[in-house]
């Protein structure tokens, strides 16, 4: 049974994976930041910490472009963490939507879906399709033809017509 794969479930899934790698670091960063209160404690823990988020996600969704969607909505979300309130909360609203926006291009070009191969009764109906497609465009273009010869009886007449008038 093939996946689904349309955009909407795409978006709601980097949705979901962006809303909860954002809580799980935000929570963590709360922590690391109550019992060490030094910058470069952070700034070392919090690259591991996300990197091995990543790897459990990676392996409980089998998404890689999601969740490298989410992973670079975070890096650009906790670069931006200050102690301006104000830009946590516009960095918290959007990075939703960035991951999304991330996730989806990066699955669509960095990690396409590979195609399962086709069934042989798969192939049977492509091959009718184009044989129908192919028989519709000879009609056509007989039909094409008899126009053109049509037009041109036409232009004769109306040339021979256009001779006696003159």
């Amino acid at each position: 049974m093939r996946e689904d794969h349309t955009l909407s479930i795409r978006f709601g899934k980097a949705l979901l994976i962006g809303n909860t790698t954002g809580c799980v670091i935000s929570l963590s960063l709360v922590v690391i930041r109550h019992f060490f209160p030094y910058m470069w404690v952070e700034a070392i823990t919090l690259p591991i910490g996300v990197m091995l988020f990543i790897k459990c996600m990676n392996h409980w969704h089998k998404q890689p472009g999601i969740i490298n969607g989410s992973a670079a909505l975070l890096i650009v979300y906790f670069t931006s963490q200050g102690h301006q309130s104000v830009l946590k909360a516009i960095f918290r609203i959007t990075d939703i939507f960035v991951g999304a926006m991330i996730s989806i291009f990066i699955n669509r070009f960095v990690h396409p879906k590979k195609e399962e191969p086709k069934t042989i009764d798969e192939l049977k109906q492509d091959l009718k399709q184009i044989q129908k497609q192919e028989a519709d465009l000879r009609k056509m273009e007989q039909q094409l033809q008899i126009e053109i010869e049509r037009n041109e009886k036409f232009n004769e007449k109306l040339g021979k017509k256009m001779d006696h008038n003159t």
